[in-house]
């Protein structure tokens, strides 16, 4: 089901919660296991969708509209801290040119690219599945660029009619926050530095010279936290601000 007024290009968060996962009086408790449910992105051709069981398992599914495609199970551990069960949940949905970040809270469980996805710490393939991801193909491709126009939705697999569960979702597009690192020590690689956003992991680039930009949502403040190795730092920016510098100290 794709959300009205939700198609476009630029990069933009999505998020999204769920309530108590409901069954009727005919599933049973092993039944129950098998529903899936979720939301994702299409380009008007195919959908990229993420399904969650209640309990640990995470599908990504790469479908035309016929429903044809390729499918990955991912188990995501108790260690991660996402919570277990059937009950209500956020998910956070980044997506950007170049990347799209899917966090269960404020758990980072997957980074997808054009021709990669890297799983979080905790996030694993079980044992039967193909230990294979999805493969690197134009329709899988045509999900990334400057220009690719793109739609929020929601998705489901293996829910049966007497399976409920109710949407809140809210989707903000993103600016860039740009700016540059330093640090007194020059023997650091500078482009080994991790940055957060508000306490969320991200994928941000910072280059040799320590020039970086990330996403952010526009019309609030933000805190940027940089680290690497034994040195970091911390910077606020008030909300309009969309430029840093960082000085990294031990």
């Amino acid at each position: 089901i794709v959300m009205p007024n939700t198609a476009t290009a630029a990069a933009a968060e999505y998020v999204v919660t769920t309530s108590e996962l409901s069954f009727g009086s005919d599933v049973s408790e092993e039944n129950k296991n098998n529903h899936y449910f979720g939301f994702g992105l299409t380009n008007g051709t195919h959908m990229l969708s993420f399904t969650f069981s209640r309990w640990s398992y995470v599908r990504i599914n790469l479908n035309t509209s016929a429903g044809n495609g390729v499918q990955r199970v991912w188990f995501v551990s108790e260690g991660t801290g996402v919570g277990y069960g059937q009950g209500e949940r956020e998910y956070r949905l980044i997506r950007t040119a170049d990347e799209i970040r899917l966090y269960i809270k404020d758990v980072m469980i997957f980074t997808l690219t054009a021709d990669s996805i890297t799983a979080g710490t905790g996030v694993t393939i079980p044992d039967w599945e193909v230990a294979t991801d999805i493969p690197s193909e134009a329709i899988y491709d045509a999900f990334f660029g400057t220009d690719v126009e793109l739609a929020f939705g929601l998705a489901t697999t293996q829910v049966a009619p007497d399976a409920t569960v109710t949407y809140e979702y809210a989707m903000t597009e993103l600016v860039e926050v740009t700016g540059t690192i330093a640090c007194e020590d020059k023997s650091l690689d500078l482009s080994a530095t991790e940055v957060q956003v508000d306490g969320l992991k991200t994928m941000a680039t910072v280059s040799a010279d320590g020039q970086f930009s990330v996403s952010v949502v526009p019309g609030t403040k933000h805190t940027l936290t940089f680290t690497n190795g034994v040195y970091g730092a911390e910077v606020v920016l008030p909300v309009g601000t969309y430029t840093a510098e960082a000085e990294l100290v031990d």
